[in-house]
């Protein structure tokens, strides 16, 4: 069966037939054209040649002139390469008409999957960059780098409709298949029997196959007794949480009084506060009682090493961030907490409104910046710009 699907798991990028994507700005929008930030040297070779191979795909192609240019933030991946993203919350996204286009509910997905025995994930590989740009809104995706304008073909991650743009253009690929469920750029297939299954797995694939999508292998599975799902185990008897949700909670201390057993119960905001020294870190957690003043719950904090002593502040600012969540994972795993800084420079980083300054796109910074990406686990955090000091001898 796979073997008739060569097409699919081809290396490369796809190109989705027959549909668009469309990038509608608000009627008084006024062209923002943003200068190209300065790349580190040491950085450098990597993201020209990133750009080459962009260009030479065909997601990228070169501009002379554009009313439109958006920075790029260069993201050094673990394995050594670039990973270039534009950072369109400065440009275009304030004034985006966002497509109003609903991602469906896990519970839906789940119901669907409901009489499955056995399951099957495809992961299509690189999604959105599989989807076209209509002619009219490629002029909105100029980026601005070292090496000039360049304008996106494709949809690119970063844009505020991009999301709800990929999820309706799937649906219709895939409408009509039953047992079958789209997130994004995952495709969940199962039926009532390994032959049901097969039938509807052999449909999905000669459906991606004729509207020209390719799919990751490497990050397929197939005809598996238990998948792993939008943060759920799923397999024939049913719906479960997966083992690491579990045991957070199983690992968690126990409380020792009522306040300490709201808190573990999720019944009061939380609040942590981080803050850095030349010398140290330290972070606070506390929450807010029903009265309306906060206690404190736990108080944490360590030296920095001799390396860490060297990082610029923006650095060991961050990486108090980054100690101050993972030291209290237990209590904040899962739940919508307030993350306080009083460094205006993060603050400015994480504006969903402004842009990354020029200096935190340096390697170094990005580095530790990007190494919060252990956030994602807490999608209720939120970054506020109150003043707050950490007691400097808890």
């Amino acid at each position: 069966m796979l073997s008739n699907a060569g097409k699919v798991f081809q290396e490369g990028i796809g190109t989705l037939k027959h549909m668009k994507a469309q990038i509608v700005l608000e009627d008084e929008a006024v062209p923002k054209f943003h200068k190209a930030r300065q790349v580190p040297y040491a950085l450098r070779p990597k993201v020209e040649n990133e750009l080459h191979i962009l260009e030479n795909e065909g997601i990228l192609s070169k501009v002379d002139w554009s009313e439109w240019a958006t920075p790029i933030v260069p993201v050094v991946k673990g394995n050594g390469s670039v990973r270039i993203c534009g950072d369109f919350k400065v440009t275009i996204n304030p004034v985006l008409k966002a497509e109003q286009y609903p991602l469906p509910r896990i519970d839906d997905i789940f119901a669907a999957l409901g009489q499955g025995k056995r399951f099957s994930k495809i992961d299509l590989a690189q999604a959105y960059l599989q989807m076209e740009m209509d002619e009219t809104s490629k002029k909105y995706l100029t980026i601005n780098t070292t090496k000039g304008l360049y304008q996106y073909n494709r949809l690119v991650f970063g844009i505020a409709s991009a999301p709800a743009i990929w999820q309706k253009a799937m649906e219709q690929v895939l409408q009509g298949i039953p047992n079958t469920q789209c997130y994004l750029d995952d495709i969940v297939i199962t039926g009532i029997n390994d032959d049901d299954h097969l039938a509807n797995l052999e449909k999905v694939l000669k459906r991606l196959e004729d509207f020209g999508l390719r799919a990751n292998k490497a990050k397929c599975e197939f005809f598996q007794d238990t998948i792993e799902y939008c943060g759920h185990k799923i397999d024939k008897d049913g719906l479960h949480k997966c083992k690491d949700k579990i045991d957070a909670v199983l690992q968690a201390p126990p409380p020792q009084n009522v306040t300490q057993l709201r808190s573990f119960l999720g019944l009061l905001p939380l609040k942590l506060a981080c803050d850095a020294s030349p010398y140290g870190i330290g972070a606070v957690l506390s929450h807010r009682v029903a009265d309306g003043t906060e206690r404190p719950i736990a108080f944490a904090s360590r030296s920095l090493n001799a390396a860490e002593r060297n990082y610029a502040q923006i650095d060991r600012e961050a990486l108090s961030l980054v100690w101050g969540v993972k030291k209290f994972n237990q209590y904040l795993y899962g739940k919508h907490f307030t993350l306080l800084t009083d460094h205006k420079p993060l603050v400015s980083i994480f504006n969903p409104t402004k842009g990354v300054p020029a200096m935190a796109a340096a390697p170094l910074n990005i580095k530790a910046l990007f190494s919060m990406g252990m956030l994602t686990d807490f999608p209720g955090c939120r970054y506020n710009r109150h003043r707050r000091k950490t007691p400097k001898n808890s």
